[in-house]
């Protein structure tokens, strides 16, 4: 319902991001490959949240499961030129 989306959205922009497993908790009837999983994706990106495969707990320190902004960057360079020139 729209009522869940909402608190899910609401739930994404306070830790930057939502896990797959958190939407199953609000949509139980999702399935993974479901259709409806798509548009939830979808609606959850056009509201400016990060759907992610994985629960990231922030509290973890690195090395032990957290994922650090530096390690979600992928520097993309024009063919022919090295980092850093």
């Amino acid at each position: 319902t729209s009522s869940q989306l909402a608190q899910l959205i609401k739930c994404g922009h306070q830790q930057g991001h939502i896990a797959l497993e958190e939407s199953l908790v609000h949509f139980p009837e999702l399935s993974s490959g479901d259709q409806m999983l798509e548009e939830l994706q979808a609606s959850l990106q056009s509201a400016g949240v990060a759907f992610v495969d994985k629960f990231i707990d922030s509290d973890q320190s690195p090395g032990q499961g957290a994922v650090e902004e530096d390690d979600l960057e992928e520097e993309v360079h024009p063919q022919g030129e090295a980092a850093g020139d």
